[in-house]
């Protein structure tokens, strides 16, 4: 049965029943299996008696038991899954836990099983009657199926994928942190990430001047972007800033000048794979992993933001625009280059690219004009 939250209150299993009692904000408040409960308030839990018996902290737990503090660190892999559980032992430290997962959070092999249950993502594995789901908070993960027992609370906004899937279907490169959409970041402007806002809204990148102004930077990926959102943490620089001058230097660099139809075209037919016109990622000021992830560029005075593959097609689309090509000839050789594969976010980056140079080049014959 499920409440109004569409968070599970009551599970029935081989005449065994287990309860859940939430806040009104749909945080777990207590867990009750038979006549006994546990207790959840924030970073403490507390047994049946209301006695604490778990402190959580940022590298493990702390294990209460009448006067006795016992301290248990967990070692994570990149997407917070708890690998190793170790508890100081002297000058020795006792291995308490090792968890190896298949990619959805199954778990694969488990040697000196504990009593920790924060396994996969970190998250609580719910082992009474059997069940063997994980709480998200906003509802429950089953890794044998990959798949949770609710729609997003959200799922508007995530029209592209199953309203079921687990971190968009890719485990090994994200993670749910709450079960739907991710939380608004707030980025300053060297483009580090200075606040992660949790409101159940749809996500945004929002960047803070000096002066403590927001502004909205709006995604040219959505879908990808906001997944890639997901694995940066506080205090990480995601955003890099490409003024006009940079772009200069790009274009300079590349030999990028107005040529006649059949030279343009000379020059983009062999120059733009491994060639001038092949603008390495590195020139966006990131190393980015083999699948273009790794943060986000903003080009001028934009308020959008482009993952550092479309950053490459938005250098290529202002670069054909200042060979002389047309929009349509420029996005036909970018699409030639990918053998025809560019997908429609492939293509608005190279169209924003395109007009950017153009408007650059009209604000400049302007200028020249007022000036005679």
């Amino acid at each position: 049965m499920y409440n109004f939250l569409n968070l599970p209150q009551t599970i029935t299993k081989s005449g065994s029943s287990l309860t859940y009692y939430y806040s009104a904000t749909g945080e777990k408040a207590c867990k009750q299996v038979g006549a006994v409960k546990r207790y959840y308030a924030g970073g403490f839990e507390y047994d049946n008696s209301k006695n604490l018996v778990l402190i959580h902290h940022p590298e493990g737990v702390v294990e209460k038991s009448g006067s006795t503090f016992t301290y248990e660190y967990f070692l994570k892999d990149h997407l917070g899954n708890t690998r190793i559980a170790f508890r100081p032992n002297g000058a020795n430290k006792t291995l308490t836990q090792r968890l190896v997962y298949y990619p959805f959070g199954h778990t694969a092999e488990q040697e000196n099983s504990n009593s920790n249950q924060y396994k996969y993502n970190g998250k609580e594995l719910q082992e009474d009657i059997g069940l063997n789901w994980y709480d998200y908070e906003a509802r429950f993960y089953e890794p044998i199926i990959a798949r949770f027992h609710s729609q997003d609370p959200l799922a508007e906004d995530y029209k592209f994928q199953t309203t079921y899937a687990y971190a968009a279907n890719s485990p090994i490169k994200f993670i749910d942190k709450q079960g739907m959409k991710p939380d608004d970041y707030i980025i300053n402007d060297e483009g580090v990430i200075v606040d992660i806002k949790k409101n159940n809204k749809p996500p945004k990148l929002i960047m803070r001047n000096h002066s403590g102004e927001d502004k909205e930077l709006n995604f040219n990926d959505p879908p990808n972007d906001q997944a890639q959102l997901r694995t940066f943490k506080k205090g990480e620089k995601i955003l890099n800033f490409i003024s006009d001058d940079h772009i200069d230097g790009f274009m300079k660099d590349s030999k990028v000048e107005r040529k006649n139809f059949f030279k343009r075209n000379w020059k983009s037919l062999t120059e733009s794979n491994a060639g001038d016109l092949d603008f390495g990622l590195e020139k966006l000021g990131f190393n980015p992993t083999q699948d273009m992830t790794g943060g986000f560029v903003l080009f001028g005075d934009k308020d959008k933001v482009y993952n550092l593959g479309d950053g490459g097609n938005f250098l290529w689309g202002y670069a054909a625009s200042k060979l002389g090509h047309g929009l349509g000839w420029s996005k036909f050789w970018a699409d030639a280059n990918e053998w025809f594969g560019d997908t429609k976010e492939d293509q608005q980056a190279i169209k924003d690219g395109h007009n950017y140079e153009t408007e650059r080049n009209k604000r400049k014959r302007k200028d020249e004009e007022e000036i005679d």
